[in-house]
């Protein structure tokens, strides 16, 4: 039997090789998502131009917890943004947790920012705790939504709890499709090609709404790098899923999906808007979904926001949060000034836009 004494406290240490080959073990010991290690994290952090940190605890040579973050002259916080689904610290058990929540909370930072963490999940309720002994004022807010589907039971089953008239408009949608050309639906692992079909998804995105906006992924150099990066990454722990729904051998519609732990995380997708008539986006979402109960998946998360058409398909959504805190001195009084002033001016500038 392994029996340890855990170290005194956690500590805050730049990410090097030594760390990265740690935190990989404990990712998969502890059976992290994605969102959580180094593979996700060292791409996001070059794609935003910070400088990633982690807090770690050590128990001998064996690392037992981190929770990566960023940080400037008066701001610690967790290195998420609205490309990264959510985050939890990865802990090998309560008490590592504790330790780097602790950390967080004996920092010294006038402000600290646990950002993009699931409501209730164990990186923020241990957070909460730790910063408000330490005498933080705590100002959690809601992040997002994040709309899922627990895959239970059978296909058939799913689809009979839709309306008559949705099912009715799938099998037309369907039969529509198929009269336009030879249909094709892949599903690719990255492990041949992965360049060249990347380089058709990203195409395929910036034909649509997102291109002309300039919000598709090959309108941002460093944002394509990092989803490049990323997918050569999952696609050598064989987790990348890029599914492709073609039309006499054209991409009409991809998704760009994480497959690990028994769930289909989908990062990214998007459809060719000259064939909307032809459903290519609802069409291959259909098909996997229908995938995900073929293989026995527990889930398919569509992460990012609560969107209409997330909705249609997953009523059911995970609650995203950011705790913002701010410490018991002058400084932290000074940053929680003007953390609510900035917010203000962000929700005036949002009306006003919208007026």
């Amino acid at each position: 039997m392994d029996t340890v004494t855990p170290s005194p406290g956690a500590a805050r240490r730049a990410v090097d090789a030594s760390v990265v080959a740690a935190w990989d073990g404990l990712a998969d010991r502890t059976a992290a998502v994605p969102f959580a290690r180094p593979g996700w994290l060292l791409p996001w952090a070059e794609a935003a131009g910070a400088r990633l940190e982690a807090l770690t605890i050590w128990r001998g040579p064996r690392l037992a917890g981190i929770l990566p973050v960023i940080a400037d002259r008066r701001h610690l916080r967790t290195p998420a943004d609205w490309h990264t689904p959510w985050i939890e610290a990865a802990a090998e058990d309560a008490a590592a947790l504790r330790a780097l929540t602790e950390a967080l909370a004996t920092s010294g930072f006038p402000r600290v920012t646990v950002d993009f963490v699931p409501e209730g999940g164990p990186t923020a309720a241990a957070a909460t705790a730790s910063l408000e002994r330490a005498g933080y004022r705590l100002s959690p807010r809601p992040r997002l939504e994040s709309p899922f589907l627990a895959v239970e039971g059978t296909w058939e089953r799913y689809l009979a709890s839709l309306s008559a008239h949705r099912r009715s408009e799938l099998r037309r949608r369907t039969r529509k499709l198929e009269a336009a050309g030879a249909v094709t639906r892949e599903v690719h692992d990255g492990n041949q090609g992965l360049p060249r079909l990347l380089d058709e998804a990203f195409a395929v995105e910036a034909a649509g709404w997102k291109g002309r906006e300039g919000t598709a992924i090959a309108s941002d150099p460093a944002l394509e790098h990092f989803y490049r990066r990323v997918a050569s990454w999952a696609a050598e722990r064989d987790w990348l899923r890029l599914a492709i729904l073609r039309l006499d051998g054209r991409p009409l519609a991809f998704d760009l999906a994480l497959e690990t732990g028994g769930s289909h995380y989908l990062l990214k997708t998007g459809y060719d808007p000259d064939f909307t008539t032809l459903s290519p986006g609802m069409l291959l979402r259909v098909h996997m979904m229908e995938r995900a109960f073929a293989l026995g998946l527990r889930s398919y998360e569509f992460c990012g926001a609560a969107e209409p058409w997330k909705l249609e398909w997953a009523p059911t959504t995970r609650q995203v949060q950011a705790i913002e805190a701010f410490a018991p001195t002058p400084a932290g009084s000074l940053a929680r000034a003007a953390f609510r002033i900035s917010r203000f001016a962000r929700v005036r500038t949002r009306r006003l836009a919208g007026a």
